[in-house]
């Protein structure tokens, strides 16, 4: 069986793989200067060790529940004692915290040592590498305990520990990188209580002064406010649909989403968008618009409007000027070159679920909406075919090469932005831009009902795409599905040809349909297993009943989105902790529940 996860973190801090036995495997931040993630790792990072009179106690069994779907918390019984260790990571902080809850009939001696390994940092763009550089440990003036840097000419990353009254030990390897530190939680000779609460914080910063700070900070403020400000903060977000299992995989996917899915760079404070910030995804810290629009954004308008504003900010400032490129590093740098219609289309989708969600009408005016919204119709024209009302694509909505040029999913994004600019520019009072806009909509509609329906199995269906001199393919693909052109409004959910186009594509001689498996949904060959995206466009296409079912029954990657899942288990298959996934997870769910109404 695989390592089970239990990530959490906040804006500045993950940490994306604290394991079935607590350790914490690595934490990470966002540079900007880096365009990605800088990774803290060891074999592991950080190990708790527990000791109660004298015995070591295995951390083998521990019974993890997830507080408020977002705060990792394990228990450990040993006879009387019972020990709960809960990790904290507070919002619009520079790191995290532990909190050890003893419980116990009489006092015992019961220490808590934390061993840890710093020995290298690991720089994540899709791909992880070793940074070359020196990693120092020394005893700071600032906590009055030791601080851990990675030096490159300067510091480019410090952290460190403090907790109430000092570790009763600390030692620190010369040469590995390995440090223990021991806090004595009770002692029988000593007048402890049996009942009691302890936390030990961890700073980070851009140097000493600021990681060692920002842990006094935190014990300063307190653990046992920070944790109580952070479950407001949770609960006050929470969803519900009745179902208990639906709720575990809306809730956490929601909190996965909007911590995962954005960020702030720990060096800028800029707000960032990203595919993951977990490197376990395996295209983790950087920038899709599809991604982070299309599928991040309408959860993310949902746990917080300001938020979403200022991703909106991001992605028409920093990520404006390559708008519809494969893909992006955070700063706006093209990474994967290649033009995909579905991508340009997003920002447009994005902003209607903005507007609709707010009527900030004023913000469609300013000059940065204004000019970006100039800069895509710009690009968008650039794609079109000389002859006919048809925009072409270089790859498809899984970033792999096109048969044909013409996909009948992207146009059909690109019907509903023209749709979507008509009302905008009739907000604007710019009627000529108003009349272009609505006009080729209708033209690119009459395009698609012309080149993109064939007769197929006796009768019409949409094709996957075209290449406008009589070639076309039958296909589908989870991240921009044929299912999903009535949830678009596009046709209506009975329409023949759309009713038509799902048969062929739910039927056993579809190649990517698992049929008579435990998990009957589409993959393609990019993953060719069940998507999860599969079960989100299930849950907005008509087979909701189908998809709750499968939902209900697959834990995924600990009930976190991933790309697929195995079609008999239901455990995570590729893609773990794919946070944008996670989004559209959330916003399916919640629009499903919302139609049963």
């Amino acid at each position: 069986m695989r390592d089970q996860y239990y990530p959490t973190g906040n804006d500045y801090v993950a940490l994306p793989t604290i394991n079935n036995f607590g350790e914490i495997e690595s934490f990470n931040v966002v540079s900007m200067a880096d365009r990605g993630l800088l990774e803290v790792s060891g074999a592991p990072f950080l190990r708790i060790e527990l000791e109660i009179d004298g015995q070591i106690l295995e951390m083998s069994d521990l019974k993890w529940q997830m507080l408020d779907e977002w705060m990792p918390c394990f228990t450990l019984i040993h006879n009387e004692i019972k020990i709960d260790v809960t990790y904290i990571a507070p919002q619009n902080t520079r790191g995290w915290f532990l909190e050890v809850n003893i419980d116990a009939k009489q006092t015992h001696d019961i220490s808590l040592r934390l061993f840890g390994q710093f020995n290298q940092l690991l720089h994540s763009i899709n791909e992880t590498k070793i940074c070359s550089g020196e990693i120092i440990a020394y005893k700071s003036l600032w906590n009055d305990g030791y601080m851990f840097d990675f030096r490159k000419d300067i510091t480019k990353l410090s952290f460190g520990f403090v907790t109430d009254g000092g570790f009763d030990e600390q030692t620190l390897g010369e040469s590995d990188g390995i440090f223990c530190l021991t806090k004595i939680l009770q002692a029988k000779q000593q007048k402890f209580k049996t009942n009691s609460q302890h936390y030990i914080y961890m700073g980070v910063g851009l140097e000493e002064v600021g990681a060692a700070t920002q842990a006094v900070h935190m014990q300063r403020e307190g653990g046992k406010f920070l944790k109580s400000q952070l479950s407001d903060w949770l609960q006050s977000r929470l969803k519900t649909t009745g179902d208990a299992k639906i709720d575990r995989i809306l809730n956490r996917n929601l909190f996965f989403n909007y911590f995962y899915a954005t960020g702030r760079s720990f060096d800028t404070e800029e707000l960032i968008l990203c595919t993951s910030r977990s490197p376990r995804y395996y295209v983790s810290a950087a920038y899709w618009d599809r991604d982070s629009l299309i599928w991040s954004f309408p959860a993310l308008l949902t746990t917080d409007v300001g938020i979403a504003k200022e991703a909106l900010d991001y992605v028409f400032g920093r990520q404006i000027k390559n708008i519809g490129i494969h893909s992006r590093y955070i700063d706006g740098t093209v990474l994967e070159p290649g033009f995909e219609l579905d991508e340009l289309c997003a920002p447009i989708l994005a902003l209607e679920q903005y507007f609709n969600a707010t009527q900030d009408w004023d913000y469609l005016g300013s000059t940065k909406i204004r000019e970006g919204i100039a800069h895509i119709v710009a690009r968008l024209k650039q794609w079109r075919h000389k002859d006919i009302d048809l925009y072409g694509t270089f790859l498809m909505p899984t970033d792999d090469m096109k048969t044909y040029d013409y996909l009948t999913y992207n146009n059909v994004l690109v019907w509903k932005i023209l749709i979507i600019l008509n009302r905008f520019y009739k907000k604007l009072q710019l009627t000529e831009l108003a009349e272009w806009a609505i006009d080729n909509a209708e033209l690119v509609k009459a395009a698609i009902n012309r080149h993109c329906i064939k007769s197929l199995n006796g009768g019409p269906q949409y094709v996957w795409s075209v290449d406008l001199n009589g070639n076309y393919d039958t296909y589908d693909e989870p991240p921009g599905s044929l299912t999903l052109l009535a949830y678009y409004g596009f046709c209506d959910s009975d329409d023949e040809v759309f009713k038509n186009t799902l048969a062929s594509l739910y039927c056993a001689d579809f190649p990517h349909y698992f049929a008579n498996t435990e998990f009957e949904e589409l993959g393609c060959t990019h993953a060719d297993y069940p998507w999860i995206l599969s079960m989100c466009n299930s849950l907005l296409n008509g087979r909701r009943d189908e998809a709750i079912d499968m939902l209900q029954r697959t834990k995924m990657d600990n009930y976190i989105a991933c790309e697929s899942i195995d079609a008999t288990t239901g455990d995570w298959a590729t893609g773990a902790h794919f946070a944008t996934c996670a989004g559209f997870l959330v916003h399916a769910l919640l629009h499903s529940y919302a139609e049963t109404k």
